[in-house]
Formats: C-alpha cells, structure tokens, sequence
C-alpha cells in the first residue's frame, strides 16, 4: 500500500470512456477478482463496458500514479412498477494493496454526483449479507438501506474471492434524502448498538486461544419493532480455519433475512458491541419496522 507521505497524492477518481481505458478494467478484473482464469468466472469485456458507458451509463476509474487501481460499473435502469430511473451499480472493485484508502467509498460518492446531476434520486446495487466491510460501507458511511434479499442471486459463483452461493442483499441509496445527507457528513461516527432483541442465538467455539461465534437458534417471533441481525466478525478466521462454520453463518443469515425482510422490516444500519468474552467487536444488522419514509426523513 503506498505510504502517505510528504508529497502523497491520493488516487484520483475519473470517467473513462474509450475502449483502450476499458481494456485496463478486464486486467483489473483479473488480478482482483480471478476473472477469466482458468475455473473461474468470464471478466466483463472491455467494448461491453464500453456500450454501458456509451449508453448513457458510467464507468470511473481511481487512478494512482498513472495506475488503474481501482473501477465501477453503473449503468441506468428503471423500476417496474412506478417507471422511476435509478442508477444500477452493477461492479466496483479496488487492488489488494490500495484497499484501506476509502477508493471504494470515493467511487461511490463519484456515482452520486453523476446520479444527482441527472436528477436520479436513487442508486441500488447488491452484496453479500456475510461481508462485513461491504456491509460498513454500504449501511453506516453511505446511509442506504436494504429492503430485499434473494438466496444464490447469480447461481454458483467461481472468484479468487468466493466460490459458491450467492446470496444477495439489495442496497438502496436515496442520494438526495435527508438520511444520506446527514450520513455523509458524519461518515465516521461510530452506530451505538441499539436496545434491540437479537434474533439469532449464538454460542462460542473455541480454536486454541481464538473463541468464533457460532449460530445455533433463530427467533421467527416478529413481534418486535426493531431486531438485530448478526453478522460474523471474523469472517476471514472462519474461512480459514472452519469452512462447515462458514455455511452455518450463511444458513443462518439466510433464514433471518428471509424471515424479517419478507414481513416488512428495513435494514437501516450496521450496529457494534464489545464481543461477551471472547475479544473484538460483535457487528449487527439493524432492522426496523418504520415505513421508508420515516428512515430517510
């Protein structure tokens, strides 16, 4: 990662247009995510991105030194029932070594400032419930919320990052609201863990001087306003060291999201609480049963 010293400049966010700058995105898309390697998943083709951008989309780049280091992928759609456009943010990846310099984060704002001038109100795009910084990112620094889920969205999924399902939650980014506006000028306060009741039961299993969280019980009760949905903290250790555990997780999640989102609940934060015990932070999905307005006034 560079170091920020004297004389540092951050990468820059631009637009790319020509297909000679996409074909620096298919690289990218290798050295990221595996993409068109042998057992893995075909990249997105430099002139298809080309035609998105061409269309009336949005392709951005970070550049570092001359460097694509990072790049999104929006294009604009629209909704079904009311015929509203939004902005589909369909692909937004960072190198290993620049991750942790917020680039994912500027690519989104640049997305906003495209949608804005459009007069589009709202970006949606999907993540992996199981992923805790995409979770941070999406929910508590950007301020949008997730009002659907689908198991194994995109079939079977075959990256340098994850092989198999592909459960997918929606995330919903009303750029204009009063939520957002306040949420980016505030990006980095911390969400207080709300008093509310946790619908999954969790144990600890120990592995040598490291505790892992376990799911073991669901409550399907729905009889309260808020809920809590737990999500794993130490992700990259369960992969590591107990695959079964990580299916367990995603099992869990599963059935929660299915269970609480169905009946009308919306996720609206990421919440944190000092682990009971067993070292770190424990990190939730919160949900509430407030109508949409009510979250983004």
């Amino acid at each position: 990662m560079p170091e920020k010293v004297e004389g540092f400049c951050e990468p820059r966010i631009v637009r790319i247009r020509s297909v000679e700058e996409m074909s620096a995105i298919e690289n990218l898309q290798k050295e990221i995510w595996g993409y068109g390697k042998r057992g893995f998943d075909s990249i997105y083709p430099a002139r298809a991105l080309f035609s998105f951008s061409e269309s009336g989309g949005l392709v951005a780049g970070a550049v570092f030194r001359g460097r694509l280091v990072g790049f999104s992928v929006s294009w604009i759609g629209r909704m079904e029932d009311s015929g509203e456009f939004y902005l589909q943010s369909q692909l937004l990846g960072v190198l290993n070594d620049f991750r942790g310099l917020d680039i994912g984060y500027r690519l989104k704002l640049f997305q906003r400032e495209f949608a804005v001038s459009r007069n589009i109100t709202r970006i949606r795009w999907t993540f992996d419930p199981i992923q805790l910084p995409n979770a941070r990112l999406n929910l508590h620094k950007l301020g949008a919320v997730c009002r659907r889920f689908r198991p194994d969205y995109y079939g079977n999924l075959r990256s340098s990052l994850v092989h198999g399902s592909s459960d997918r939650l929606w995330a919903e980014w009303f750029v204009s609201s009063p939520r957002v506006i306040r949420r980016l000028a505030n990006c980095a306060e911390e969400s207080p863990l709300q008093s509310a009741h946790r619908v999954i039961r969790c144990e600890s299993r120990t592995y040598g001087e490291l505790a892992l969280r376990v799911p073991v019980d669901l409550d399907r009760s729905l009889d309260s306003s808020e809920v809590l949905i737990e999500i794993p903290s130490l992700l990259p250790e369960i992969v590591k060291r107990d695959r079964p555990l990580l299916e367990e997780w995603r099992s869990a999640i599963r059935e929660a999201l299915d269970c609480y989102l169905d009946c009308g609940y919306i996720i609206d934060d990421l919440s944190k609480s000092p682990a009971e015990g067993d070292g770190g932070d424990l990190h939730f999905y919160h949900l509430t049963r407030q109508k949409l307005e009510e979250v983004l006034g």
